[in-house]
C-alpha cells in the first residue's frame, strides 16, 4: 500500500514539475517577445537594413481561407541562407496604428519566436513567422471612423523585423530589417473585408 502510494505521489510531483517547467518555459518565450517587439518599435527607420547579405527575406499578406471569420495573415518568409544560421530566431512587429484596423492577442508581436537551423547545404532552407490578425468590431472603441485603403495599405506595408543566430565560429550576428513595399506581397481581395 505505502509503494502504490509513493508511486502515485512521485507521478503526481514529477508531472506538476513537468507541468511548471513548461509554462515557465512559455511565459520566458513570451517575454523575449516582447521585449523584442520593444526593442523594434523604439529603434529609429534609419537603423534597418532593406535586406541582408546574409539570406533572402520578404513579407506576405494574405486573407485567410481556413477561418469562418475574415481574417488577415501577415508571414515573414527568411530563406536562400548564403551560409549557416545556428539557432536562428526571427520576429517581427507591425506599425502601431494597426490597432484602429485588426485585432489579435499580443498584438504587438509575432505569434511564433522561431528558433531554426538553416544552412544553403541543409534540410533546412527556409522558415516562415506569422500571424493572424482579425478585423475589428464596428462598435470597438479603438476602430477607425471611416476605411481609407490607402492609409491601410500605407500600413501594413511596413514589417519591422528581428533575425538573431550564430555562425559556425560560435559568432552572435543580429540585423534589423524594415520590409516595405516591393519586399512584400500582398493579396488584394484584403480590401475587400472592409467593404
Amino acid at each position: 500500500m505505502k509503494t502504490k502510494l509513493a508511486k502515485i505521489l512521485t507521478t503526481s510531483f514529477i508531472l506538476v514539475l513537468f507541468i511548471v517547467s513548461g509554462c515557465t518555459d512559455v511565459n520566458t518565450e513570451h517575454k523575449d517577445m516582447e521585449s523584442i517587439a520593444i526593442e523594434l518599435e523604439k529603434r529609429p527607420v534609419n537603423q534597418f537594413q532593406s535586406q541582408s547579405d546574409n539570406y533572402n527575406i520578404q513579407g506576405k499578406i494574405f486573407k485567410s481561407l481556413l477561418e469562418d471569420r475574415d481574417v488577415i495573415n501577415f508571414e515573414v518568409i527568411l530563406d536562400e541562407p548564403k551560409s549557416e544560421l545556428l539557432d536562428l530566431t526571427v520576429t517581427f512587429v507591425l506599425n502601431e496604428d494597426l490597432i484602429h484596423y485588426l485585432h489579435a492577442n499580443f498584438f504587438f508581436t509575432s505569434n511564433l519566436f522561431s528558433t531554426s537551423n538553416l544552412s544553403p547545404d541543409g534540410e533546412e532552407k527556409g522558415l516562415g513567422v506569422s500571424k493572424s490578425f482579425s478585423l475589428l468590431p464596428d462598435d470597438h472603441v479603438l476602430k477607425y471612423e471611416k476605411f481609407d485603403k490607402e492609409t491601410f495599405k500605407s500600413l501594413i506595408e511596413q514589417i519591422k523585423v528581428k533575425t538573431s543566430w550564430r555562425d559556425t565560429n560560435g559568432n552572435e550576428h543580429s540585423e534589423y530589417i524594415l520590409l516595405e513595399g516591393k519586399n512584400i506581397s500582398i493579396d488584394e481581395t484584403i480590401y475587400t473585408l472592409f467593404e
